[in-house]
């Protein structure tokens, strides 16, 4: 819809962290449309409540993906309908667009 273009736009256009996070076009370039991957963009492997009730995130980064064989690779950019935001890192094929073949260029 136009008013959720506009929304996007508008974060997208941000150059500044917040709360620490950094900008929308940086945790999220296809998104964006920027399709600028930087190999310490980190994406969530896997959030779970541990025994203890806390929340215990496991993310790894672009350049891990990279690295990983064929198979790693298609499983984490093709986790599409469990992607989550858990902890404000993304899924692999928001952070790691290139990586993950999902640039619109």
């Amino acid at each position: 819809s136009r008013k959720r273009k506009e929304k996007i736009d508008k974060y997208c256009k941000k150059n500044f962290k917040a709360g620490g996070v950094e900008p929308a076009k940086v945790i999220c370039p296809a998104t964006c449309c920027s399709c600028k991957e930087r190999s310490s963009n980190s994406f969530l492997v896997r959030a779970e409540i541990n025994v203890h009730g806390f929340l215990t995130i496991e993310k790894e980064t672009c350049e891990w993906l990279q690295n990983a064989s064929v198979e790693v690779r298609e499983y984490h950019c093709n986790e599409k309908d469990n992607a989550t935001y858990v902890g404000g890192f993304p899924p692999a094929y928001i952070a790691c667009p290139k990586t993950c073949n999902n640039c619109n260029s």
